[in-house]
């Protein structure tokens, strides 16, 4: 489970590892796996990702708000060789970033970018995992969250524009505020800054990897 400290409540299935076996791919029934704290509204199996090299789960079958799982049941998942796309069959109606209608009332086929969602997903946990005296000012915690989120959103939505848009976030709005370099005050306090630091550095380079893929931010 998330907490790490007991299984998952519900049953698990059919992993799928990428080439490099960083990326475990599987159907579950649990409720309590993803790190992110996505609610699973469905009651109904869905897809996580598993990063084994940062230690997170995140629910792949997420609506495209963000906001919960999808409408419906999600199975078959195989991921490719790089770990970078999971894809897997869907009743759901809501997943579609793009808010393409789902008029057949059947399974259609959907497909998720998963290392930058996943390590999108790692920092928004550690920075809700933070308490309230590692930030400068009472309320920081709450917006550094939001804006966090505001990134996943475009980083859910896997086109050239909005990884780019999630770049441009990260590099000139929240690194800065959250590097402990910038004149004070910043957001974070020392030690905390350096640790967030890392991860949203991480998390850029990624991005610059992914942008490049689909042709490179102008």
């Amino acid at each position: 489970n998330r907490d790490g400290d007991d299984s998952g409540d519900g049953d698990s299935s059919n992993p799928v590892i990428s080439s490099d076996g960083r990326f475990v791919a599987f159907a579950s029934d649990a409720s309590n796996l993803d790190d992110a704290l996505t609610p699973d509204t469905n009651d109904s199996r869905d897809i996580y990702a598993r990063d084994l090299q940062i230690g997170t789960t995140t629910l792949v079958s997420v609506n495209r708000d963000g906001t919960g799982s999808g409408d419906g049941s999600s199975r078959f998942q195989v991921i490719s060789a790089d770990g970078r796309f999971v894809a897997f069959t869907s009743n759901a109606s809501d997943l579609d970033d793009a808010g393409t209608l789902d008029t057949n009332d059947f399974q259609d086929v959907f497909v998720s970018t998963i290392p930058t969602v996943v390590q999108g997903r790692s920092v928004y946990r550690f920075i809700i995992g933070l308490d309230p005296g590692d930030f400068s000012t009472p309320g920081r915690q709450g917006a550094l969250e939001n804006k966090v989120n505001e990134v996943l959103a475009n980083i859910q939505a896997g086109d050239l524009i909005n990884i780019c848009e999630a770049i441009d976030k990260l590099t000139n709005d929240i690194l800065p505020k959250t590097d402990g370099e910038t004149p004070p005050p910043d957001w974070v306090t020392d030690p905390i800054a350096q640790e967030i630091e890392e991860q949203i550095i991480a998390l850029i380079a990624a991005l610059q990897v992914e942008a490049t893929t689909l042709g490179g931010c102008p």
